[in-house]
């Protein structure tokens, strides 16, 4: 009797996991929506994820609650993954322009350093970086987030670089 009770269990919450997540995808529709009225030129994965992938692998993982309810619910739970991703990354980008236009002013600033020079190849590599980050967020695609990150770190290591040149 346990091993069919656990069954029951285990297909209920399967069940269950794959409705949530299915709220879920409808929800991300409407905020990519929304977001491609704001930016009609976007192209990357925060105007348009691929929607149609997550509901063809929920589907999926429904015909297969019968037999594999604990698979079943572990698919569902890799979509809510990639679809809480993509969510979390719209959020963020509302203040991408900010973060990515005040690690610019501390690229001009460093780079008007008289010791800048000792940092050359960190600020290449930041300046490029951030002119990645800049398009990318254009775009409306996450990788902004990553190429804002590369950025900054190349700037304080520039920072670093400058200090001890000028000490």
């Amino acid at each position: 009797i346990s091993a069919m009770q656990n069954y029951d269990k285990t297909f209920a919450t399967g069940q269950a996991s794959i409705a949530s997540v299915r709220g879920e995808v409808d929800a991300l529709e409407k905020s990519s929506g929304s977001f491609l009225k704001a930016h009609p030129k976007a192209t990357g994965d925060l105007a348009r994820p691929d929607l149609r992938a997550m509901r063809e692998k929920l589907a999926a993982a429904e015909s297969a609650l019968s037999a594999n309810p604990s698979g079943a619910q572990s698919a569902a739970g890799a979509v809510a993954s990639e679809v809480r991703r993509v969510q979390t990354a719209l959020n963020e980008h509302a203040a991408g322009a900010d973060q990515i236009a005040a690690s610019e002013s501390i690229l001009k600033q460093l780079e008007a350093r008289s010791q800048a020079g000792a940092a050359s190849p960190d600020l290449v590599t930041a300046k490029q970086s951030l002119r990645e980050a800049r398009e990318a967020h254009e775009l409306g695609a996450s990788t902004w987030s990553s190429q804002l990150q590369s950025a900054k770190s190349a700037l304080a290591h520039a920072e670093r670089t400058i200090s001890d040149a000028a000490a």
